[in-house]
């Protein structure tokens, strides 16, 4: 082989090495959805009216979206409103994501805008209205990577077990 196209060969070799791992992720990023999903398991967390959604480690979600709305939820019985991101997601659904207490979440510094793209990780659970809900635990937003919960779904901005 000619010298000069060593360098070429070995670029073009490691460029399709990158692809096929983007592909690999963006499958684990679509089965993690589907997953999410389709899961016809019954074994949703008890959630009390007025109560903060409980997490559900047994579905664990990570993708990514656009943000299409965020609000603050009405405030639960302890007190403190929670700030949500609508993201819309790549198969035409909309998904509600609840970073943590509103408080908590302005403190972090971001700017939630319209139009942005946004990775998320946490997992899906419900709400005491059976609404799904995807709950936060760690997301990438305009190259910042704030963390919400620990890996069991304790917040943050509560003390560890």
């Amino acid at each position: 082989m000619h010298q000069a196209l060593r360098p070429i060969l070995a670029a073009g070799i490691a460029a399709l090495a990158v692809g096929a791992a983007a592909q690999q992720d963006r499958a684990l990023i679509e089965r993690s959805i589907e997953r999410a999903h389709s899961n016809t398991n019954n074994s949703r967390p008890a959630v009390k009216p007025g109560q903060p959604t409980p997490w559900n480690d047994s579905l664990p979600v990570l993708f990514k979206g656009v943000i299409t709305g965020r609000m603050a939820s009405a405030p639960y019985t302890n007190g403190k409103s929670y700030f949500l991101l609508l993201v819309k997601l790549k198969n035409g659904g909309t998904a509600m994501v609840e970073l943590g207490p509103t408080d908590y979440v302005e403190a972090q510094g971001l700017d939630f805008r319209m139009g942005q793209p946004i990775w998320i990780a946490g997992c899906k659970s419900w709400t005491d209205k059976n609404d799904s809900v995807i709950l936060a635990e760690r997301v990438n937003y305009e190259g910042f990577r704030p963390s919400f919960r620990r890996k069991d779904g304790t917040p943050f901005w509560e003390k560890a077990k």
